[in-house]
């Protein structure tokens, strides 16, 4: 059998990844393995039909990797001859080679033809980040399938202080695997430390509500953590167009049940949102958005601006009413 496993979630490309070559390998090594990165200046198809073809005295079976395999993504293409070539190999596969195409793309070009026909003659895993309702439900599983013991309210925190990584969670499990007791929101709050966007929530909230000290306070302590102001201005941004979403839907009438439906996000930012939108008019939120925009752009463009300052005088300006 011959596979296509490409997406965006690196823990499960992984795991597909080892998944088919465990299944097709005692043990892997040199000579039952052959890799080729199809992006290389030196990748040939004709050195690939020469593995697939070329059986091995020592192994009973071969795994040929083809990583980065551009030509399936649109900007790139595979020459009309070695399509062919490839189309006629995967119909009449050597049964003792496996081929691999992998790579770390979110989309494949479905409308070219060789991307049609992999689809079809091969076993195809698409390994993309899971929405956030699938992550939330992943972490659910696996908290029970290791058997760990928490609380509602620890849960909730736990997903609030996760991001959207799969890599990262297994990390967290295995420091929770390690607590001998059933686990509480304070040992959450003690052992997972909190996504780097919620130091910045803590900053959009000082500065809606003019906390001009708090503001400041925040923003030194994230440059001690050695951030950049070019990222904090951009998850400032974000979090200032969730607000102004989430803002333009409740004048919409949106109850709060549409609400983390229509934006996809867990609950608990849409709870935290509309508490801190209180008295805070949607015509607030445009204009920070705006200048966010204007001082992005600026960064952008004027290599000598002194961005610490800048971004200092928008907290300044914005939080000081």
């Amino acid at each position: 059998m011959n596979y296509v496993i490409h997406g965006n979630e690196p823990y499960l490309l992984k795991k597909k990844y080892h998944e088919v070559l465990t299944k097709n390998l005692i043990e892997v090594n040199d000579l039952n393995s052959v890799f080729f990165d199809a992006s290389s200046k030196q990748f040939k198809w004709s050195d690939v039909f020469d593995e697939c073809h070329t059986l091995s005295l020592l192994e009973n079976h071969k795994v040929i990797v083809i990583t980065n395999p551009i030509f399936l993504k649109s900007g790139s293409s595979l020459d009309e001859a070695s399509s062919k070539l490839l189309e006629q190999y995967l119909l009449h596969p050597n049964q003792e080679v496996t081929l691999m195409f992998y790579g770390e793309y979110e989309k494949l070009d479905s409308r070219k033809k060789i991307v049609k026909f992999l689809m079809k003659n091969t076993e195809y895993y698409q390994c993309n980040r899971l929405e956030q309702k699938e992550f939330e439900s992943f972490v659910r599983q696996t908290l029970k399938k290791e058997q760990i013991d928490i609380t509602k309210d620890a849960l909730e925190e736990l997903l609030h202080r996760l991001p959207n990584d799969l890599c990262n969670l297994q990390h967290e499990i295995d420091k929770l695997k390690l607590v001998n007791e059933r686990i509480d929101k304070s040992t959450i709050e003690q052992l997972i430390v909190p996504q780097m966007d919620d130091n910045v929530f803590h900053l959009v909230y000082s500065c809606l509500h003019k906390h001009r000290k708090e503001a400041l306070r925040i923003l030194h302590n994230l440059y001690r953590l050695n951030m950049e102001p070019i990222a904090i201005l951009l998850i400032l941004a974000s979090q200032f167009r969730f607000y102004y979403q989430v803002k333009a839907l409740l004048n919409l009438h949106y109850d709060f049940k549409q609400i983390v439906s229509c934006l996809n996000v867990h609950p608990f930012r849409v709870t935290k949102a509309i508490d801190s939108l209180y008295r805070i008019s949607i015509d607030e939120l445009l204009s920070g958005l705006n200048t966010l925009s204007s001082l992005d752009q600026q960064f952008k463009s004027d290599s000598s601006v002194d961005r610490y300052l800048e971004l200092e005088l928008f907290i300044i300006k914005y939080a000081g009413g």
